[in-house]
Parts: structure tokens; C-alpha cells; sequence
């Protein structure tokens, strides 16, 4: 109902959970932590649009077997 988590089911009868935030940390944080987080998601707000910053926010790192796999299939 909070839209932390994401809930998946297959045939092959496995539930699996997600979180909608994946470098959000499960569990107590200090408040220090909260406010630092609180701080980078407001830089990334107010500097979204810009070019740079949309670049490295869309970047997605993949290890470089599982690239080399995706670009196998790809091609």
C-alpha cells in the first residue's frame, strides 16, 4: 500500500518481492542517513532536467558478463 515493495508471481510457483528503491536500506536509519538521503533526492529533483545529471541518473552499471551476454542476444 506504500509502494515500497513490488510483488511477483510465476507458474512455477515462486513469489518474489522487490523494492521499488533499490539503494533505499531496509531497515532503522540513523537520522543523519535520513537526511542525507533526503538531501541528494532533492539535488536530483532540482538538477533533473539537466542533460548531464539525466545521463548518470539513467545509467544502469551491469557486470561485464551479463553485458557481453545482453549484446550476444541483442545481435
Amino acid at each position: 500500500m506504500d509502494n515500497e515493495y513490488i510483488y511477483s508471481g510465476s507458474d512455477d510457483m515462486n513469489i518474489r518481492i522487490w523494492k521499488t528503491n533499490a539503494s533505499k536500506p531496509i531497515g532503522i536509519t540513523m537520522k543523519r542517513e535520513n537526511i542525507a538521503t533526503n538531501y541528494k533526492e532533492a539535488l536530483k529533483n532540482k538538477f533533473g532536467h539537466v542533460r548531464e545529471i539525466r545521463k548518470i541518473s539513467r545509467f544502469r552499471h551491469l557486470p561485464k558478463y551479463i553485458l557481453n551476454n545482453k549484446l550476444k542476444r541483442q545481435a
